[in-house]
């Protein structure tokens, strides 16, 4: 005999969850890096500042029958 409990099964009927998410992702300006042009320096350039925001919720509902 074991000492485990057997997997409760899933009983008939209603059920419900509800769970809710939040992310974020924010990326600054990088080094400076110089451009050139024909081996000549024109000018410098930074990445481009990304920020990206994810909210969420999500609601399931379920019969088993």
């Amino acid at each position: 005999m074991s000492g485990r409990a057997a997997p409760a099964e899933p009983r008939p009927g209603w059920s419900w969850q509800v769970g809710w998410y939040y992310q974020k992702e924010r990326m600054g300006a990088g080094a400076a890096r110089t451009l050139t042009r024909s081996g000549i320096p024109v000018g410098a350039a930074l990445q481009p500042r990304t920020e990206q925001t994810a909210r969420g919720i999500d609601f399931r509902l379920q019969y088993r029958f």
